[in-house]
Parts: structure tokens; C-alpha cells; sequence
């Protein structure tokens, strides 16, 4: 049995959507949650602080990436 188009391009959507939130999750707790945290505790910012950012931002940027290429994969 084969799926139609239609279905195909929405198991598409929806792994690329998983993809993106994962992304936008890792963005917000590597990079930004410990940004703002050691702003409002008033704490200098170190070497060691930018480590999370750095992390978060490349896992942040290869989900997103993976949702891309997997937006490739749709059929017209």
C-alpha cells in the first residue's frame, strides 16, 4: 500500500516542525535562559558563561537545518 502525496508531504511537515522546536527549545535554554540569568543575578560574564551560548546556538542551528533539508523532501 502506498501513501498518497498528500500524507507524505505531512509526515514531511511534521518531522520538519518536530526539528524546529527542538532548535528553538536548545536556543532558548543554551543561549538565552543563561544570558539573562547571570544579567539579572548582576554576575560578570565569563569564558565559561559563553560555553552553553556557543552550544546552544550549533544545536540550535543543526535542528534547524535538519527541518530544512527535510522540507526537501516534499512531493508536488
Amino acid at each position: 500500500m502506498t501513501e498518497s502525496k498528500l500524507v507524505h508531504n505531512e509526515r514531511v511537515k511534521l518531522g520538519a516542525t518536530f526539528f524546529n522546536s527542538l532548535g528553538v527549545i536548545s536556543l532558548a535554554t543554551g543561549a538565552i535562559l543563561p544570558t539573562v540569568t547571570l544579567s539579572l543575578a548582576g554576575k560578570p560574564f565569563e569564558v565559561s558563561t559563553f560555553l552553553p551560548l556557543i552550544f546552544g546556538a550549533f544545536i540550535s542551528a543543526f535542528c534547524v537545518s535538519i527541518s530544512r533539508s527535510l522540507l526537501g523532501h516534499l512531493k508536488e
